[in-house]
């Protein structure tokens, strides 16, 4: 009778915990939900694979507007870095502008090899004048449409819709 031995290293998976990129996206899409009280909500959501590559796209939704603005896309292989991203073009001109190219059929794309680096170049694209000019548009739009829904409901007298932010 023969026995299955295990030809597996016994280290195999670390005992380290790996943050993927994919994690990463998500924490920075709900704290995007947290700064806007819930009128921007950051969507991370995965792409048909593309060329083998794990693809994922984020995207600032609203809504209040049943509108989407797709920021950048991120992908890598199954070894997770390096990452590519790829960026709005107006993005990438502020924080990247050593990742334009003369192709206009391509988006920019910025490569990292690092959590670290992933992090410092997701700081750079939502700190962009450009993100932010459209987190503030949107989030004045989103606003302000809350209000019109909220009094179109007191003149029509149907009850007020319940605060989410009430903790009960």
């Amino acid at each position: 009778m023969s026995t299955t031995v295990s030809l597996w290293p016994d280290d195999l998976i670390s005992a380290e915990p790996l943050s993927t990129p994919a994690k990463i996206v998500r924490e920075q899409a709900d704290l995007l939900d947290d700064k806007t009280g819930g009128l921007l909500v950051g969507q991370v959501e995965p792409v048909r694979d593309r060329n083998g590559e794990l693809t994922y796209t984020f995207a600032i939704h609203v809504p209040e507007l049943h509108y989407s603005f797709e920021l950048f896309d991120i992908s890598h292989g199954p070894t997770v870095y390096p990452t590519k991203i790829e960026v709005d073009e107006r993005v990438a001109e502020e924080a990247f502008p050593e990742s334009l190219d003369d192709d206009p059929r391509y988006r920019p794309a910025i490569n990292v090899k690092s959590e670290d680096e992933l992090r410092e170049a997701l700081g750079r694209i939502f700190s962009a004048s450009f993100t932010r000019r459209i987190v503030q548009g949107l989030h004045a739009q989103a606003k302000e449409e809350r209000e019109r829904n909220r009094e179109g409901q007191r003149r029509r007298g149907a009850p007020p819709e319940l605060d989410d932010d009430v903790p009960f």
